[in-house]
């Protein structure tokens, strides 16, 4: 009789194969075997053998996933038992020399769902273990799969453990951090000065090794700074590493947008490294506010974020269309980082921080950052460039006009550059209505200037009215704007005028519940209803159909 090992993987062979009953008898087979004992760490055995077919030690990788989920926890119907579980522990690690990539990556995924559960109670040295191959195979050629493998299982491994919330989980995330970011950032640092030296010497061919490297030890860095610290701007090893992150942001952005061949993997890995820099300060400016303003360099860090959407402001455009990676990212991520930073509200709920940080914080804000000169670049920038309608959008408003409305109606606006600059637009006047109140009324009064050929900015500028209702309505006579310019702009039939057609519908639909005298309702239902006519643009009539539902369910409707 064949052993229990040859009996799985000839099980295992049967339920990888193509014909269904062969693998409805193979799967009902393992959900018999998957709680026997032993199970498990016979089909880890299969896993790390290179002498088995890598299918089937994949099938089985996947199986062994599914496994942790419902039998590892003690808790469980059916737990593997505490014996057989160190045993799977002692072998888990023995995949780092594994060649195919897929297999690894699975196999690093399943020891982070274990150590999610068992660190550090059940594995506490998993962690040493695992810089201890770091560290044995840095500077040795032939080794440079083992170590790619183990810094990939770490970072997984801290992606797991950072994921947990409890109290007591979160507090031994912050004890092993320090220990662990100065292992990783000495990982890092070292990739990337040996990808900075290569690219010195040559940039016709490059090795993306150390730069793929360097990217999985970065991904480790953004998760323990940010979750693993309570205050990086008290700490010597996170002040250092957000200046030395800043430094590298900038020549990675260089390097990017000096490659001219966009489909090679270096310029993915530059772009991947950009994005990631920059997902860290607008993830730590997120969560640690405070902890962000008073950190040295922030400053610069806001400054030169500022600074791409000032270059990028009237050619990003261009620059995505040409660009498979595009600049849209790092503009967006441009937006949501001044977004945190505008938004005042969000230091006061810093709750881990005392009063007179929370003072000093906003001292520097006020004084150092929102500046009266920078808020309205700001504004008129975010009108004169970002809220603007791109050819794009124009495109898609005739080839898929439903589509259109229902794109500009989703709650996507962390995804896409317009959306995005009009959540930024909006909590920037709600911070600062009373430096941009008068703004706004200027350009709204040269808007009424505005000639057709204009009527992209006279949509932008409408636009941000409509995002400032709720900031404008003491200042802007919006009555007197609806009789003398919205209504009789309502009637201008000329098909390029279906932009400002469309915008009046839904600016109505964003004031109509802010302020609208008794008087007007009927004026602003005839113009609704004219708008849903069937020889209308389509775009304006579904606009216009569903903020007529707006002023229908206001309670103040008196018709």
């Amino acid at each position: 009789m064949s052993s229990p090992r040859d009996q799985l993987l000839q099980t295992l062979a049967e339920a990888a194969s193509q014909q269904p009953e062969r693998i409805k008898v193979a799967e009902a087979q393992l959900k018999q075997w998957e709680v026997v004992p032993e199970f498990y760490i016979t089909l880890l055995d299969i896993i790390n053998d290179k002498s088995v077919d890598v299918n089937l030690r994949f099938f089985g990788v996947i199986f062994f996933k599914n496994g942790v989920d419902k039998y590892w926890r003690k808790t469980a119907k059916n737990t593997i038992n505490p014996e057989e579980k160190a045993k799977i522990r002692s072998q888990l690690l023995s995949f780092m020399d594994e060649s195919h990539n897929q297999l690894a990556t699975q196999s690093a995924v399943l020891v982070s769902k274990i150590a999610r559960i068992d660190f550090p109670n059940e594995w506490p040295d998993l962690l040493q273990n695992l810089l201890s191959i770091i560290h044995s195979t840095m500077n040795v050629n032939q080794a440079i799969l083992i170590q790619k493998r183990a810094i990939l299982t770490l970072h997984l491994v801290v992606k797991a453990l950072c994921s947990k919330t409890f109290g007591p989980d979160r507090r031994m995330f912050e004890q092993v951090a320090p220990e662990l970011l100065r292992n990783v950032a000495s990982i890092y640092v070292e990739h990337t000065n040996r990808f900075f030296n290569m690219i010195s010497t040559s940039t016709d061919v490059v090795n993306a090794t150390d730069l793929e490297t360097s990217l999985i030890a970065l991904k480790s860095i953004r998760r323990l700074i940010v979750h693993g610290f309570q205050d990086i701007s008290k700490v010597d090893e996170t002040k250092a590493f957000f200046l030395l992150a800043f430094d590298h942001l900038q020549k990675f952005y260089t390097l990017r947008n000096s490659f001219q061949d966009t489909s090679s993997s270096v310029f993915e890995l530059l772009d991947s490294k950009v994005n990631l820099i920059g997902k860290f300060y607008v993830e730590l400016q997120k969560l640690r506010p405070i902890s962000f303003i008073m950190t040295p360099g922030s400053r610069d860090v806001i400054h030169y974020y500022w600074q791409l959407l000032v270059m990028h402001s009237k050619s990003y455009e261009t620059e995505m269309a040409t660009q498979p990676y595009g600049t849209e990212k790092i503009l967006i991520q441009a937006l949501l980082l001044l977004k945190g930073i505008v938004r005042k509200s969000s230091y006061n709920q810093d709750i881990k921080e005392s009063e007179n940080r929370l003072s000093d914080a906003m001292k520097i804000l006020e004084e150092q950052i929102l500046t009266q000169s920078f808020v309205e670049s700001f504004a008129e920038l975010l009108i004169s460039s970002y809220l603007i309608l791109r050819k794009e959008d124009l495109v898609m408003w005739e080839e898929d006009p439903e589509g259109w409305v229902n794109f500009d109606e989703t709650d996507h606006w962390e995804y896409q550059i317009r959306p995005c600059a009009e959540k930024v637009f909006t909590d920037l006047i709600t911070q600062c209505r009373d430096l941009l109140s008068p703004k706004i009324l200027k350009l709204l009064e040269n808007a009424a200037l505005t000639q057709s050929d204009n009527l992209l900015v006279k949509d932008a500028i409408y636009c941000a009215v409509g995002l400032g209702s709720h900031e404008l309505y003491d200042v802007l006579d919006f009555d007197s704007w609806l009789v003398n310019n919205l209504l009789v702009e309502a009637a201008n039939n000329d098909p390029s005028f279906k932009i400002i057609r469309r915008r009046i519908a839904w600016i109505i639909g964003r004031w109509v519940c802010v302020k609208l005298s008794k008087e007007n309702r009927p004026r602003v239902y005839d113009v609704m209803t004219y708008f849903i006519n069937p020889e209308e643009d389509f775009v304006v009539r579904l606009t216009a159909a569903i903020n007529l539902k707006s002023y229908i369910l206001d309670k103040t409707l008196i018709l």
